[in-house]
């Protein structure tokens, strides 16, 4: 491998640490303070003390090129799921994570047309990326932290 070579895989993988400092450290930070929070919450009649939602990627499985670090943040979000919800389910928290497609935001606005009819979809019976309608029954029915 030549140096030039091996400088860009280094740069793909290592070099964008804020991606993963973002979406991994971040959300395990942010969990780590609401799970403390929400242990201090009394159980409703469920015995439930709170929900913990993250968010992935389809990005965990289906890695694009040039998203190293992305993905690597991403499936580690995915896979520290299960076990938050075993450490954190005799406090009576919940903690789930939903793996979006491809979805459309404020960064994927610019994205031209010909791109996006071109991107891989993912499930294959989706016919468009998602959007904000997609999410507003969800949004609607969720609720605060109470604590």
């Amino acid at each position: 491998m030549s140096l030039s070579a091996e400088n860009a895989l280094w740069q793909l993988s290592v070099g964008r640490a804020g991606q993963r400092d973002l979406n991994l450290i971040g959300s395990f930070s942010v969990t780590r303070i609401a799970s403390h929070c929400m242990s201090t919450n009394e159980p409703d009649a469920n015995g439930e003390r709170g929900v913990i939602l993250m968010t992935a990627s389809i990005a965990a499985f289906e890695g694009q090129i040039g998203q190293v670090a992305y993905t690597a943040a991403k499936a580690g979000i995915a896979g520290m799921t299960s076990t938050m919800a075993r450490d954190l389910g005799s406090l009576g928290i919940r903690v789930m994570t939903i793996v979006p497609s491809l979805f459309h935001t404020g960064l994927t606005k610019g994205i031209p047309a010909q791109m996006e009819e071109a991107s891989p979809r993912t499930p294959p019976s989706r016919s468009a990326w998602g959007g904000p309608t997609s999410t507003r029954a969800w949004r609607s029915r969720s609720s605060r932290i109470r604590c």
